[in-house]
């Protein structure tokens, strides 16, 4: 992302302008995913950009906390209607952290 982020500071408007990104490396599993997001947020305060943080709900997975793959074919009944057809789910955490960046 290092490329794009160093474009953006000349179309960000100075402070009014707002930027995001799908927040999905990693969005298999938890602990990754989380530091993903956090070499982006120093690589972005490296440019003079603040990230905020939203957390949303993307689907809690039979309360287990555990993420899971789930493998998908046009047979499986446990498969999320969402995913069928998709041979690996890219993005199954029960949160999502949606990053909101500004000057």
């Amino acid at each position: 992302l290092r490329p794009f982020h160093e474009l953006l500071l000349d179309l960000l408007v100075p402070e009014t302008g707002r930027y995001s990104f799908f927040n999905g490396m990693a969005g298999t599993r938890m602990f990754l995913n989380e530091v993903y997001a956090r070499v982006v947020e120093a690589e972005l305060r490296g440019f003079g950009l603040v990230t905020d943080w939203t957390e949303m709900e993307a689907g809690a997975r039979d309360g287990d906390e555990t993420p899971k793959l789930i493998e998908t074919s046009e047979n499986n009944e446990e498969a999320d209607a969402t995913w069928k057809g998709v041979k690996r789910v890219y993005y199954n955490l029960e949160k999502y952290h949606l990053p909101i960046v500004h000057f």
